[in-house]
């Protein structure tokens, strides 16, 4: 029997590693010093490939080092999580601050991140937590319903919540479901790195398309954009090395694939990251749905500050988009005064 959409996703969670749960282990935490007596903890930082999420990971901890100087940082890749969790508990202190991951995996759909999310907020409720601007995507099932209830009692339980949606749906959806919470609405934190301006562009159309559960676009559809453009390059948004990605190499790895984005002329995507890539390099692009919607709900303010344009036309082509691209940074101060609000508190 399928369990996944009958049990909590959290039992399915535990279920799956009870292993880990019982054989605790100490997590390789590296290039952090725990002597500190100021801290930050990232500990569902992804440990695979996914590019836009390690990018999150990298925008996440170059944000709270600019505004939090002072503050060493230690993570813990989501993986070690559940096997180091007892490490963690007798580690923290009170006035240590958690930060978790953003994204797009607030809801049913991505369970295991889920999971991990609720797996800290249940263990450190009295610590200050942050979690960095989300889409709500909880759906309207029975199953759904049940979860999202079952969230309401697990984040609203946490004394010192600061919760980001990184559109404006999720924001008035996070508003009414978590209303103990301080609740910000700013984008992507990806969107706070600004690469634009980097890059030499060398003329050529990137096209980087979804073929997962996400995807909207069908085979016919997806040819009819290869023809469009018979010179393009196809991109992706995961890393091709297969080589692990840690603290010390991720803003290369990032970077790399940043470069890839940034020397096109424009970029045609499905991918709500591949969308940002391409702004925060300063490249014309033409963003196609995704099966959630979050990839139109970004597009709606990327749109009022350059050259995205968000469209389910497979014939719209270069000449919707000019070349102007601009900067949300200043989007994420209400964010800092909240992080440096628990940090002093």
């Amino acid at each position: 029997m399928d369990f996944k959409h009958v049990l909590p996703i959290e039992a399915n969670y535990a279920l799956k590693h009870l292993k880990n749960r019982i054989k605790q282990i100490v997590p390789s935490v590296e290039g952090s010093s725990l002597a500190s007596d100021y801290r930050v903890f990232f500990p569902d930082v992804p440990a695979y490939g996914n590019i836009g999420d390690q990018a999150i990971a990298f925008a996440m901890e170059t944000f709270i080092a600019d505004i939090l100087p002072d503050f060493k940082q230690i993570e813990i890749t989501e993986d070690q999580l559940p096997a180091s969790i007892q490490w963690l508990k007798r580690e923290i202190r009170a006035n240590d601050i958690i930060c978790l991951t953003g994204g797009g995996n607030m809801g049913v759909l991505y369970q295991r991140y889920e999971s991990v999310r609720r797996l800290v907020l249940k263990g450190f409720q009295s610590n200050p937590i942050v979690i960095f601007p989300q889409t709500f995507d909880f759906g309207s099932d029975s199953y759904a319903t049940r979860e999202r209830e079952r969230a309401k009692r697990i984040y609203g339980a946490v004394k010192k919540l600061i919760l980001c949606a990184r559109d404006e749906e999720s924001y008035v959806k996070m508003k009414d479901c978590f209303p103990k919470a301080k609740v910000i609405f700013c984008p992507d934190i990806v969107l706070y790195l600004d690469y634009r301006n980097i890059f030499e562009k060398k003329g050529g159309v990137g096209i980087c398309l979804r073929n997962d559960k996400e995807r909207v676009l069908t085979d016919a559809q997806h040819e009819q954009i290869y023809k469009m453009y018979p010179e393009h390059s196809r991109l992706t948004t995961m890393d091709e090395t297969d080589l692990p990605i840690t603290y010390k190499n991720r803003k290369i790895v990032v970077e790399r694939k940043l470069r890839e984005f940034g020397e096109n002329r424009l970029i045609l995507t499905d991918r709500l990251h591949g969308t940002i890539f391409a702004f925060i390099t300063g490249t014309p692009c033409i963003a196609f749905p995704n099966t959630n919607g979050k990839v139109e709900r970004v597009c709606r303010y990327l749109s009022e500050n350059g050259d995205v344009l968000f469209t389910d036309s497979v014939e719209t082509g270069i000449s919707s988009v000019n070349g102007m691209i601009g900067t949300v940074k200043n989007r994420f101060e209400e964010l800092a005064n909240a992080v440096r609000g628990v940090a002093i508190s």
